[in-house]
């Protein structure tokens, strides 16, 4: 599960502990993986969608991991599932 990896990936090598920001640009990078996997356009750019002020916020890290594994690219396109996903902070 690539979602899992780079989030993991990137709280690591931050050395700070999780924040929304990185959550949410490890989310935006799985997404676009998922859509060039299926041969489409990423659709969200990561500094627009992910600015440093989600850090102003509770903690949302299990919302954007949630978010981030609930697409797939399959034979009909890109397919998500994202009911459950919240935001506990």
């Amino acid at each position: 599960m690539r979602g899992g990896f780079v989030l993991v990936g990137l709280l690591l090598v931050s050395g700070c502990g999780s924040t929304n920001q990185m959550a949410c640009e490890a989310y935006v990078q799985e997404v676009n993986g998922v859509y060039s996997d299926c041969g489409f356009s990423p659709p969200y750019d990561v500094e627009t969608s992910c600015p440093a002020s989600l850090n102003e916020g509770g903690d949302c890290t299990a919302l954007y991991e949630c978010l981030a594994e609930g697409y797939t690219c399959t034979d009909d396109g890109v397919l998500y599932d994202v009911e459950g996903c919240s935001c506990a902070g």
